[in-house]
Formats: structure tokens, sequence, C-alpha cells
């Protein structure tokens, strides 16, 4: 419909035109010097419309013959990226099948003409370690890194990674620290430091990683408690080890103090003690921790404990029996604290008691010497023997 309005109106147009080119031709008069030019007016539009087309036709073909240079550039360009995305491709398939010098070789030829450069330049590198081919994977590095400033911290985490997977341990944790000197809250970055410093042992700087990581919700409760208890037990061993008591004791106060109360800890810390002949001291902090923790090892780490006053410790853990009558280790306990305190015949109920509920060398040992100092040779000798059969 719409067209057939547009067809009357070009029609009626035209028929007014013709109508008035009849009454009135008119007439064009075009001179130049001594040249002059007339005709009909409607046959002079006619002749400028048609130089007007044959301009906009050449028009035409000198903008296509300019083109042919871009499109020819155009062409080439396409030519270039299909061969770099075709041997980028080659590159990934050597590179699962294993063949890393050949991959390696693909990706850096692919490189140039490359669509993600990026992408070519961390093949390469990852194929050039593979090929422990260091120089050439931090040259590639480097160049990844020239193109694609933006992926910095991407690019440097990759290295660490590969430098971690080749256990090189003091290049790795030293790009780790430049890293988080740059971003202190990279969560990738803390992640790996985090890992790093437990497997090396460093745990200062584990604590500290750790502590970030709890502040940014990047661990779990569970996580953080477990790998804070282990960085303090290593540390405390290691203060065992190489410190005096006055060292240990200062590092102990700066243990937290829910981490005090932990039996592991203070089994490490009371053994400590013990080797330094700060009985006393030990047993009070073995007794305050066994009332909210009770466990087997502080049990037997307090009967073995010499204090000043040994009845009074046989009286705190007679008390404990009350609530723990079948505990082998508290019986255990009593009967060395017993032997301690020359109650020999109930020193001699409380092993046996121990070895009735859960027979241990130990406890054989020391019925053993128990009936050797009787004289009881060779009752001591049967016992010995019970011992040493559950030792093997």
């Amino acid at each position: 419909m719409k067209r057939l309005i547009f067809l009357l109106i070009i029609l009626s147009l035209a028929v007014w035109a013709g109508v008035n080119i009849a009454q009135d031709p008119g007439y064009m008069l075009l001179a130049y010097h001594q040249w002059t030019l007339e005709t009909p007016l409607w046959f002079g539009i006619i002749l400028w419309l048609l130089l007007f087309a044959i301009l906009l036709f050449v028009a035409q073909i000198w903008r296509g013959v300019g083109s042919i240079g871009a499109k020819w550039h155009a062409y080439r360009s396409k030519k270039r990226l299909t061969r770099s995305n075709n041997l980028t491709i080659q590159a990934v398939l050597e590179t699962l099948e294993g063949y890393y010098p050949s991959a390696e070789k693909h990706f850096d030829k692919a490189y140039p003409n490359a669509e993600l450069p990026l992408v070519n330049l961390l093949g390469a590198a990852f194929c050039a370690e593979r090929s422990n081919q260091c120089e050439a994977r931090d040259a590639y590095l480097k160049k990844a890194l020239e193109t694609s400033p933006e992926a910095e911290a991407a690019i440097k985490l990759i290295k660490i990674q590969w430098l971690i997977d080749s256990s090189k341990w003091s290049e790795a944790t030293a790009e780790l620290e430049r890293l988080l000197l740059d971003d202190p809250y990279q969560k990738q970055a803390l992640t790996l430091a985090q890992n790093l410093y437990q497997r090396l042992g460093l745990w200062d700087a584990y604590l500290k990683i750790i502590s970030t990581l709890r502040k940014r919700k990047l661990i779990d409760q569970n996580t953080l408690e477990n790998g804070q208890l282990h960085a303090y037990d290593a540390l405390l061993r290691d203060h065992c080890h190489k410190n005096t008591l006055q060292d240990l004791t200062n590092f102990w106060l700066t243990v937290p103090t829910h981490y005090q109360q932990a039996p592991a800890l203070v089994l490490i810390y009371s053994k400590a003690l013990l080797k330094a002949e700060q009985g006393d001291k030990a047993v009070d902090l073995l007794k305050d921790t066994l009332k909210k923790h009770w466990d087997s090892d502080l049990v037997i780490c307090f009967g073995t404990a010499v204090t000043s006053n040994s009845q009074q410790q046989l009286k705190i853990a007679e008390k404990w029996l009350g609530v723990h009558e079948n505990d082998p280790q508290l019986l255990l306990t009593l009967g060395r604290l017993c032997i301690r305190t020359n109650l020999w015949a109930k020193a001699r109920s409380y092993l046996e008691a121990s070895v009735n509920i859960a027979p241990s060398a130990v406890a054989y040992q020391a019925l053993a010497d128990l009936a050797l100092s009787h004289g009881e040779s060779e009752k001591a000798a049967g016992l010995y023997q019970k011992a040493l059969k559950l030792v093997l």
C-alpha cells in the first residue's frame, strides 16, 4: 500500500512537471569565455543529473581501488591469525601429550600473531618449566608481564607455584614475600604462603598469615584452630630444645590463654618443667588442666612428677577416682605415687587393677620392680616377662 501511494505521488509530480514544461520549456545558458551552450531547461537538468551520476560512479571506483591495499592487509592478517591459531592448537595438544620442547617452540612461534598472546607465553613458560629450562621460563614470564601488565599478580603466582612444585623453597619464599609486600591481601598468595610456611616449619610467619586469613574470612574456624595449635606445638618443642627455661617460660606466656589449656601443649611444657626440676610448678599446671580436660597422657605425667609433697600429690589423684575409677592410666599413676610414699600394699592393688583393665608394659614393669624390691624374685621375673611380651 505504501509503495502504491509513493508511485502515485511520483506520477503526479511527473505529470505536473510535464504540463508546466509544455507550457513554458524555459532554457539554460552556460557561458565560458567565448563558448556558450543554450539548451532547454529540462534537458539541462537531465544533463546535470547525468554528470552527477558519472562523478558518483568514478568516486565509487576510486574508493574501491583505494581499499585494495586495506583488503590485502586484512587478508594477510587473517591468514597469519589462522596460522597462529593452528600452531597454538598444535602446541596445546603436544603439551597434553608431554612433548614439551616441541610445544614450547610452537607456542613461541604462534605468539607474535596470537589473539591472546598471554596464553601463548604462559604455555611456553609452562613447557620450559617442565623441560627444566629455568632461564627460558623466566624470559617467557617476563615477556608475558610486559605484554599484559594487568596480569602481574597471576603471573607471579604461577611462577611461585612452579617453584614450590620443584621444591625450590628459598626462591618460592622470596617471590611470595615480594608479592605479599605489594599486595598483603592477595587471596591466592595468602593461601600459598599458608601451605608453604607450614611445609617449611616457618611457624612465626605461618601464625601471621593465618591471622590475616582469619581477618579476611578466608579460613574456617576449625582449620584456624588446628593450624594455630600445630604451630604453637612446634614452636614450644623448638624452645624446649634450644632455649633456657626462662626463655621457654617467656614464650609460654605469649601463647593465647585458651591454648595454654590444650593438653598437647600442657604436656610439652610440663615435661620441660620436670626436666628442669620444677615439679611443683608442673603439677599445679597439670592439675588445673585436668580439671577442664581429662587426658591420659597428662595423668601419666602427673604421676611421674617429683614434687616437695608427694602425699598431697597422691590425695589429689585419689580424688579423681570418684569420676575416673576405671581409668588404667590413673590407676597406674596412683600405684607410682603410692610406691613413692611407701604405701606398698596400696601400690600393688592399684597396679594390679590397672593391668586387669588394660594390660600395659609400663604397669607390669612397675609391679615387677615392686616385687623385686620385696625380694619376690620369681614373681618379678614373671612380671618382667609379661612386660617384654607386650613390648615385642
